[in-house]
């Protein structure tokens, strides 16, 4: 019953880690249809960034706390996406870490 609890717990973190990219994803997907002006800032027109680089300056976009993106664009689809971007890693690190609990527990 342990390992099953472990195994969930593993699973669950790692779900939440995939989810987390997959926001991104989303998020940056929704931000080049949708609000092309807003996307020039990131990638500007003409000028072919590596995906690592695209990557990190949207991730800075991400976390800026002022304004916050989904308010700028008045977007509820990338508020969404971005509550989902924001929450997964700590709950997949409150699961790995219950999940390290028990196997210690459990020893």
């Amino acid at each position: 019953m342990t390992l099953l609890i472990y195994l969930a717990l593993l699973l669950l973190g790692v779900s939440c880690f995939l989810l987390h990219y997959l926001a991104h994803w989303r998020i940056t997907r929704r931000l080049r249809q949708q609000h092309p002006a807003r996307w020039a800032i990131i990638q500007p027109p003409g000028q072919r960034l590596r995906w690592a680089t695209r990557w990190m300056r949207m991730t800075m976009v991400l976390k800026t706390a002022v304004p916050p993106l989904h308010q700028l664009l008045n977007d509820p689809v990338i508020r969404r996406w971005q509550r989902i971007w924001i929450w997964t890693p700590r709950l997949a690190w409150i699961f790995w870490l219950a999940a390290l609990a028990i196997r210690w527990l459990d020893a």
